[in-house]
């Protein structure tokens, strides 16, 4: 049979390794992307990494990733100015999540004539989409360079926040709120905390503020 004919019934046409390296590459760039928010993170929780990664590991897109993030780098004396561009490249990097989306998970087949690579689309997002869309290995190249490009953006910008928090004298911009449970003797702040307010319950009797 030529490579131009009708298959035959039942006849297996693989898909080229070639396009299954290319979609791979997307998914390893898209992982280390994701690694890079999680290790910064862990490093803006003050934790261990193994107690980070268990916050961060229920986290199943850059979405809340980023959330938690901005939260996180909102505590510290960075400037206006940093958080202003994370808040950019967050939006860059969403701009990215659906078209990664649905190249990781979208279904593969094959024109059984010409033999050419598409990626099936099944979506309902208001609209429905069910049918082939193009994908090249040129195109999912071209995607991967995306993300590295955003990659690389965001590594820049970690050590910017990185360095901003380190030049500071204040660990934190304000104060960190903090609550405690005791029924003994009134605990200690914790260390570090100059100004917290405390809830103290004792047992069988209704919670009591304390500000310190």
């Amino acid at each position: 049979m030529s490579d131009n004919a009708t298959p035959s019934p039942g006849e297996f046409i693989p898909i080229p390794d070639q396009h299954y390296a290319a979609l791979g590459k997307v998914a390893d760039a898209w992982a280390d992307l994701e690694f890079d928010i999680d290790q910064l993170i862990w490093k803006l929780m003050r934790t261990d990494q193994a107690l980070g990664a268990c916050v961060t590991a229920q986290m199943i897109s850059t979405h809340p990733r980023f959330r938690a993030l901005s939260a996180l780098v909102r505590l510290y004396p960075v400037s206006d100015k940093t958080v202003k561009k994370l808040g950019a490249i967050s939006g860059e990097v969403a701009g990215l999540s659906t078209p990664r989306n649905r190249t990781i998970h979208d279904k593969r087949m094959m024109w059984a004539k010409t033999r050419e690579v598409v990626r099936f689309q099944v979506t309902a997002d208001a609209e429905l989409k069910f049918g082939p869309q193009p994908e090249s290995i040129t195109s999912l190249g071209e995607f991967k360079e995306k993300i590295l490009a955003a990659r690389i953006k965001f590594d820049d910008l970690r050590k910017q926040i990185e360095a901003e928090i380190e030049a500071s004298p204040d660990k934190w911009k304000s104060p960190l709120p903090h609550i405690t449970r005791w029924s003994g003797p009134q605990p200690e702040p914790p260390v570090g905390l100059s100004a917290v307010t405390l809830v103290f319950r004792h047992k069988h009797v209704n919670p009591k503020l304390l500000r310190v």
